[in-house]
């Protein structure tokens, strides 16, 4: 039975017209997508949502899978990844050269962090120049975005947990 589409819109095309009629006796019709492409389809796949758009939905689907994918990994060979390694590495290895300073006495990587480098790097984003490490503000706190910057080795030694003052009388 002939369904008539003219001016119907399915998720990004809209239809124009017919086009023909094939030898199944399905009607294909002229569409034109958001996108300004024009593209002819059966009549069944507009219907069932299985054609959506010319190919554009596609590419841009594949595109952000894209960005993601790079994102996550790509970022897997940077210094920020071996920091964030490493950070958690001296919090939980027991078998880490310098846990007993970190894990030993008690200092964690906070659950945001623990799991999911990206949200490390969200928060801290890029270290600004290979003179920088990590460092935690109050060295008897755990490594979590409200006690962690980027510092360099001054800054750090500064903020050691073995740094005093001699006040001379």
């Amino acid at each position: 039975m002939f369904k008539d589409l003219t001016d119907k819109k399915f998720n990004r095309l809209k239809v124009i017209d017919i086009s023909h009629e094939d030898n199944n006796r399905l009607y294909h019709w002229n569409c034109v997508c958001e996108c300004g492409n024009e593209i002819i389809v059966k009549g069944s796949h507009l219907r069932s949502g299985h054609t959506k758009s010319c190919g554009c939905l596609r590419k841009e689907i594949q595109s952000e899978r894209l960005k993601k994918s790079n994102y996550r990994h790509g970022l897997r060979f940077t210094n920020e990844y071996n920091i964030w390694s490493t950070m958690k590495a001296r919090c939980s290895n027991i078998n880490h050269n310098r846990y007993k300073n970190y894990g030993g006495r008690g200092i964690k990587v906070c659950d945001k962090w623990l799991n999911d480098f990206i949200n490390f790097y969200k928060d801290m984003g890029k270290r600004p120049s290979k003179e920088y490490s990590i460092d935690r503000i109050d060295n008897d706190g755990n490594y979590e975005p409200n006690n962690c910057r980027w510092a360099t080795w001054k800054q750090q030694a500064n903020n050691r947990s073995n740094d005093f003052n001699i006040k001379i009388i």
